[in-house]
C-alpha cells in the first residue's frame, strides 16, 4: 500500500504555499535574430509578446513559446509600442490605435487615433476599462489629450487629460497611475506621475524630476522607473518605491558611466523567480557593473549575468526572462535551471505544483520517479516535498 501522504495533524503543512522559486539566471543563447528590438513584453495564455517595430520573426508582434519565435502580426502588419491583458483578451496598441485578440479574430477598440503622426504607448485595464495613453489628441473620434478610458463600447476622455506625452499606466491599490514626460493636467500641476481620483487626475506625492516610463507592484508596494533623478526631493537615481504615503530609493539606485547621465533611463520592470527586474541605459546597480539589466532582491542590488548592451524592455515567462536588448540579436534570454518541485514548469514553486505532484503520484505516472529507481514512492514524495517546502535555490 502506497504511504499516506499526510497525516491530518500535518495536511495544513502538507498544503501549505511554498517559497517562490528564486535563482541568479544563466545568460543562453539565441537562436534566432530580429532585426530590431521590441518596445514591449507581455505574457499571456502561456506565451510571451513581443511588440515593435518592423522586427522579424514577426512584423509588429511576436509570440514565443518559450522556444520559437513566431509572426503574430496584425492584419493590418501595423506597428505595437504597447501591450496590456485582461482575462480574456490581448491588448495592443500603437499608430492604429488599440486592438484586441480573443484568442479567435482581431477586433478594434473603436476607430482609431487622430494622426499616423500620434501613438498609443501605454496601456492598462482597470476596472474593467482598457485605459490608454500616449501622444494623441483624439480617439475614437473622441477629443481625449493623450489619455483616454475605453468602457467597452466607446472612448471617453479622462479630464483634460495630460499636457505632454503619457509614456506607462499602472493599476495600483484600486488607483489608476499615469507616467510620463508631463507637468501639468489643465491648470493643475501633475509632475511626471498622477493619480486618478474619479474626476482630476492629481500629482502623485511630490512628483517625480523626470520622466516615469515603467511601473510595477513589487512586495506591495509600487515601483517606478524612468529618467527621473530625484523624487520627493530625495535622489533616487532612475528607479524608486512608493509605499502610499512617500517615495524611497532602492539602494544607490542605477547609474551609468561618466558622461552618459543624462541619457541613462529605466524603460522596463518585471518580477521573476521573486526578484524584481529593471531594464534600461546604465552601467550599474548600486556601484556594481551589470549593463543594461539588473536584479534587486528586496534588499540589494545583484549584476545580472552576461549583460552587453542597453536592454529597452523586460519580460517573463515561466523559467524565461527576456530582455529587448540593443544587441545585434535584438533579444537576450536567460533561464533559470529546472526545479523538480515546479511540476508545472511555470517558474513558481507554487500550490499548483502540489496539486499537479499528487495526481501524478497516485496515478503511478513516470513523472513522479523523482529519484529515477523505478519505483514511486514514499522517497519520491519526500524528495518532491523537501523541496517544495523549501522553494526552489
Amino acid at each position: 500500500m502506497r504511504t499516506q501522504l499526510c497525516s491530518a495533524a500535518a495536511v495544513l503543512a502538507c498544503i501549505a504555499p511554498a517559497a517562490l522559486a528564486q535563482c541568479d539566471p544563466q545568460r543562453q543563447p539565441v537562436t534566432q535574430v530580429f532585426d530590431a528590438h521590441a518596445q514591449a513584453l507581455l505574457e499571456f495564455e502561456n506565451r510571451l509578446y513581443a511588440g515593435g517595430g518592423s522586427h522579424a520573426p514577426g512584423r509588429g508582434l511576436a509570440r514565443w513559446d518559450g522556444h520559437t519565435w513566431t509572426d503574430f502580426a496584425l492584419p493590418d502588419r501595423s506597428t505595437v509600442y504597447s501591450l496590456a491583458r485582461d482575462a480574456t483578451r490581448l491588448i495592443v496598441g500603437g499608430p492604429a490605435g488599440v486592438k484586441a485578440w480573443n484568442g479567435v479574430a482581431w477586433t478594434s477598440l473603436g476607430t482609431g487615433i487622430d494622426s499616423p503622426n500620434r501613438n498609443v504607448s501605454a496601456l492598462t485595464v482597470h476596472n474593467g476599462e482598457v485605459i490608454a495613453g500616449g501622444t494623441f489628441r483624439r480617439i475614437g473620434g473622441v477629443d481625449a489629450i493623450r489619455v483616454a478610458a475605453w468602457n467597452g463600447s466607446a472612448w471617453r476622455p479622462l479630464d483634460a487629460g495630460l499636457n505632454s506625452q503619457v509614456m506607462s499606466l499602472f493599476s495600483f491599490r484600486g488607483d489608476l497611475l499615469v507616467g510620463g514626460l508631463f507637468t501639468q493636467s489643465g491648470a493643475r500641476m501633475v509632475k511626471c506621475i498622477a493619480r486618478w481620483d474619479g474626476a482630476q487626475w492629481q500629482q502623485l506625492g511630490p512628483g517625480t524630476d523626470g520622466a516615469v516610463l515603467a511601473m510595477i507592484e513589487y512586495q506591495g508596494d509600487l515601483i517606478l522607473g524612468g529618467r527621473f533623478f530625484t523624487a520627493g526631493g530625495r535622489t533616487m537615481n532612475f528607479i524608486c518605491r512608493w509605499d502610499g504615503t512617500e517615495f524611497h530609493p532602492l539602494g544607490g539606485g542605477l547609474l551609468a558611466r561618466p558622461g552618459y547621465e543624462f541619457i541613462t533611463y529605466v524603460g522596463g520592470l518585471t518580477v521573476f523567480q521573486g526578484d524584481l527586474y529593471a531594464a534600461g541605459l546604465f552601467d550599474f546597480a548600486d556601484g556594481i557593473p551589470t549593463v543594461g539589466m539588473a536584479r534587486w532582491d528586496g534588499e540589494r542590488w545583484h549584476a545580472v549575468q552576461s549583460t552587453t548592451d542597453t536592454c529597452r524592455t523586460v519580460g517573463a515567462l515561466g523559467r524565461h526572462l527576456v530582455g529587448a536588448e540593443a544587441s545585434d540579436d535584438g533579444w537576450a534570454h536567460w533561464t533559470c535551471p529546472p526545479c523538480i518541485a515546479d511540476v508545472d514548469d511555470d517558474g513558481l514553486v507554487d500550490f499548483s505544483d502540489y496539486l499537479l505532484f499528487l495526481d501524478l503520484y497516485r496515478s503511478g505516472d513516470p513523472r513522479a520517479d523523482l529519484t529515477a529507481d523505478g519505483d514511486i514512492d514514499r522517497s519520491d514524495w519526500l524528495m518532491f516535498f523537501g523541496v517544495y517546502s523549501a522553494g526552489c535555490p
